[in-house]
């Protein structure tokens, strides 16, 4: 990595911290539903599950990064299913969170839960493209969150995503297994798609350029 990369990353990633000081105190919150029982197998196609992606970072100060398919089926049982637990484990460690802005499947549904759990809006960022925020910005900005709005007119959401890599410790991710991808999108399904859910989880080992 550059030392023009370095420092950009490092100013990133205190950007996302900077508004944390007064969450920092211990919380004590409960949340508004008990996390339903965690499933731990990879699947057949070898998908990580958000609890897996999280093991040993769990320590004060750090950042997780949410995502997910963006549509999380009937009842939003995917993401109950998925991604509670790891997310209910990061709140307790104290730990700030970035999502993209995607008005539905798991953005939506984290940021959703994590507002109901009445944490501070302030350990909460989501980042966006410059189009993204003419979009959506005033919708999340009302919200008390923090807004992270990528310079580059240019940015793609493929940036906006390693971006969010940049500024985060680890990530609660999971994408749907070929079976279960099978069975959701129907003929929609198309085999060998790489998802950017999976794009984000390659990215953070090295393997997504």
């Amino acid at each position: 990595m550059s030392t023009r990369e370095s420092s950009w990353t490092q100013r990133l990633r205190k950007f996302v911290l900077a508004t944390n000081k007064a969450a920092a105190q211990e919380e004590h919150v409960e949340p508004r539903e008990s996390a339903p029982a965690f499933a731990s197998s990879r699947g057949a196609s070898s998908s990580p599950t958000a609890q897996e992606t999280q093991t040993s970072v769990m320590k004060k100060g750090k950042v997780a990064f949410i995502s997910g398919p963006i549509d999380t089926g009937p009842d939003k049982a995917y993401f109950h299913t998925h991604y509670v637990q790891p997310i209910n484990d990061a709140i307790a460690a104290g730990h700030d969170f970035v999502i993209g802005p995607i008005l539905s499947g798991v953005d939506a549904d984290a940021l959703e839960y994590l507002l109901n759990y009445h944490i501070t809006p302030s350990r909460i960022t989501i980042f966006m493209t410059i189009g993204e925020d003419n979009a959506w910005g005033k919708h999340f900005r009302e919200k008390g969150v923090n807004v992270h709005v990528l310079e580059d007119r240019l940015a793609t959401t493929q940036n906006r995503d390693a971006a969010m890599t940049a500024a985060s410790d680890y990530d609660i991710l999971r994408w749907r297994t070929d079976e279960e991808a099978k069975e959701f999108y129907g003929p929609l399904y198309r085999p060998g798609r790489v998802t950017n859910t999976e794009r984000n989880w390659r990215r953070r080992r090295g393997l997504e350029g």
